[in-house]
């Protein structure tokens, strides 16, 4: 029974102590930084806070480690700071809700801590840090125990750095339409030569600023016709932010309407066929088009008579004929550009003539002496004239273009042993007939002029003859006697 009464007994002693008195515990207590008086003061040992900057770097972490000098055989401590944040305490140390104190916790036998400190904001000035540790022998009683303290004071880091400028800045381009991005531009300049880095763009639309849009480029999908923009550049080096900057207004413009699509009705009409179109459209600003302009183009030329027509006669067309329909539209403000149609190519109904029953004059053993001829018919389904022919001479296989629609072949442009050939293709204008190839010629030698003579006497001999126009050709002989 005597246990229970000196406990009690203890109990009201300590009731006693005057109100400065301080009272540890084995799992720490707050508000004694300045430390406790009922386990005596300093005797030989002193607290120590180590971690701490020379100055501190505003928002910056640092882990601070609490210990005591000396080898006590267990210990205590309660930390203050002003300012900044408390956090991250290791498995014998607790942290205050409010962030600015931190005691030990049950722990038995430890006399070392460790926690993390968060710097305020820059501009908090100087921050106080108030500690007092215990050493305990641990023999149940504060007797023989003592306590010591320590008050550090950190200043804020002061920056040297000078914020960066901004100068002429501008928005691009100067005149936008609602399909133009808008681009803001500006020369950036810092005195200690450090880079760009975090600058913060602010648009406004119609004075109120757009909180969606941050970067230095503005969507057009973000402006509508009429808007009146300007940008704010606020420039930053990543250490400090310089002065914002205001660009001048720019007021967005109608955007013109455009030609999206342009059908023909036939691509390879022929000239019995009409050619007609259709089109789409759209406006960016949701206006409304206004008016439409046509013109047909025939080999790239636009045609004056054609204009603003919504058909291409088969009449004004002719075989080989390329043409085109070029649209533009209007929205009453602008002109869209011209946009062209695939080519229309213009074929015919018109049946090519024939060549046939091509036949070589002389037919038979033609030697170098003769002249080579080439006859031949031709006819058209439609009964059109032949307008053009085109007669095409080979020797031995090889074409001789230097011969080219000679009719009859000259007797001078043959050689003993050749063999010679020709084709023939005729045109009423519109078709190229088939080319059609004749027989195949081989020349032979000529006689020797002295036999040539001599046969020419055989046949007929030296008389004289005379022909009437109005009778028959039959010869009179005028000197005497027959002789070969």
């Amino acid at each position: 029974m005597r246990k229970p009464v000196a406990i009690l007994l203890t109990l009201l002693l300590l009731a006693l102590l005057p109100s400065g008195a301080v009272h540890a515990k084995e799992d720490g207590i707050y508000n004694r930084s300045n430390g406790c008086s009922c386990h005596g003061s300093s005797s030989g040992f002193s607290a120590q806070l180590t971690g701490l900057p020379s100055a501190y770097t505003p928002g910056t972490s640092y882990t601070l480690g609490v210990s005591m000098a000396g080898s006590p055989a267990t210990g205590g401590f309660n930390l203050e700071v002003s300012k900044g944040t408390l956090s991250n305490p290791d498995a014998n140390t607790q942290v205050a809700g409010n962030g600015l104190q931190a005691t030990h916790d049950f722990s038995p036998g430890t006399t070392s801590w460790s926690l993390d400190w968060t710097a305020p904001s820059a501009g908090s000035g100087a921050t106080q840090f108030d500690l007092a540790v215990l050493s305990a022998n641990n023999n149940g009683f504060t007797s023989g125990d003592s306590y010591a303290t320590t008050s550090l004071s950190v200043s804020e880091a002061v920056s040297t750095n000078n914020p960066p400028e901004v100068s002429d800045v501008a928005l691009t381009p100067a005149q936008p339409t609602t399909l133009d991005a808008l681009t803001a531009t500006y020369t950036y300049a810092d005195e200690d030569g450090d880079g760009e880095s975090g600058t913060v763009f602010a648009w406004h639309r119609n004075g109120v600023v757009q909180a969606a849009h941050t970067s230095a480029t503005l969507p057009a999908s973000a402006t509508n016709k009429g808007d009146i923009w300007f940008v704010s550049v606020t420039p930053s080096d990543g250490v400090d932010e310089g002065d914002t900057v205001n660009s001048a207004t720019v007021t967005v413009l109608n955007s013109a309407p455009a030609v999206t699509d342009l059908e023909v009705s036939d691509e390879a009409p022929d000239t019995s066929d009409d050619v007609s179109f259709t089109f789409a459209s759209n406006d960016p600003d949701g206006d409304t088009v206004a008016s439409s302009e046509s013109r047909w183009r025939l080999d790239g030329t636009p045609q004056a008579s054609l204009h603003n027509t919504s058909t291409l006669p088969a009449l004004a067309t002719r075989p080989g004929d390329v043409w085109d329909v070029q649209v533009r539209v209007a929205d009453g403000e602008d002109v869209s550009a011209w946009f062209t149609s695939a080519p229309v190519m213009i074929g015919s109904t018109n049946e090519a003539p024939t060549v046939a029953n091509i036949t070589v004059s002389p037919s038979q053993n033609p030697t170098t002496a003769d002249a080579i001829a080439l006859s031949w018919t031709e006819s058209d389904p439609e009964g059109d004239a032949i307008v053009e022919t085109e007669l095409v001479w080979t020797k031995n296989g090889e074409v001789q273009p230097e011969l080219d629609n000679l009719n009859p072949l000259p007797a001078e442009h043959t050689t003993k042993g050749d063999l010679w050939q020709a084709s023939v293709s005729i045109s009423d204008g519109l078709a190229w007939s088939q080319a059609q190839t004749g027989p195949a010629i081989t020349v032979a030698n000529a006689h020797p002029s002295w036999l040539r003579q001599r046969w020419s006497r055989l046949r007929f001999p030296l008389c004289t003859t005379s022909i009437s126009t109005s009778r028959p050709r039959i010869p009179t002989v005028t000197s005497a006697r027959w002789r070969p």
